[in-house]
C-alpha cells in the first residue's frame, strides 16, 4: 500500500500572532491510502487518521514532543468523504499540557477532541 504523502493535504495554513492556534485548510484527496478497506463503495477517513493528523500537526507546528498521554473528549460527528474540503483548528495550551482540535466546514463539526500531552 502507497501512502500519500502528508505534505500534500494541507492547502494553506496560518498561526496567530501568538503561535498558539494552528489552522490548516485541506481538502481531502481522492486516493488517500486511509480509504482501502474502509469502505470500498463509500469511502471516508478513519476517526484514527483525523486522530494522528491532530498530534502530527500538533509536533510539528507547536514543537512539541509525540507523547500523548490521552485524547480527551473525542468525538466524530460527521464523516469525511475525498474532495470534502476541512479545516483543522488546532489551540495549543503549553501551560496545562494540552491541544484542543476541531475539523469543520462553517458551522459543521466533523470531529473534534483535545490532546493531553506527557
Amino acid at each position: 500500500m502507497t501512502a500519500v504523502r502528508w505534505t500534500t493535504l494541507p492547502i494553506e495554513q496560518r498561526r496567530s500572532e501568538h503561535g498558539l492556534e494552528l489552522v490548516c485548510h485541506w481538502q481531502i484527496p481522492e486516493h488517500l491510502a486511509y480509504f482501502r478497506g474502509h469502505f470500498t463503495q463509500t469511502p471516508i477517513v478513519p476517526g484514527v487518521a483525523l486522530t494522528h493528523w491532530a498530534i502530527r500537526t500538533s509536533c510539528e507546528h507547536f514543537d512539541q514532543a509525540p507523547h500523548v498521554a490521552s485524547i480527551a473528549n473525542l468525538k466524530f460527528h460527521h464523516v469525511l468523504t475525498p474532495h470534502d474540503e476541512v479545516t483543522l483548528t488546532l489551540q495549543h495550551n503549553p501551560e496545562a499540557g494540552s491541544t484542543r482540535f476541531r475539523y469543520a466546514q462553517g458551522e459543521r463539526t466533523y470531529a473534534s477532541g483535545r490532546i493531553n500531552w506527557r
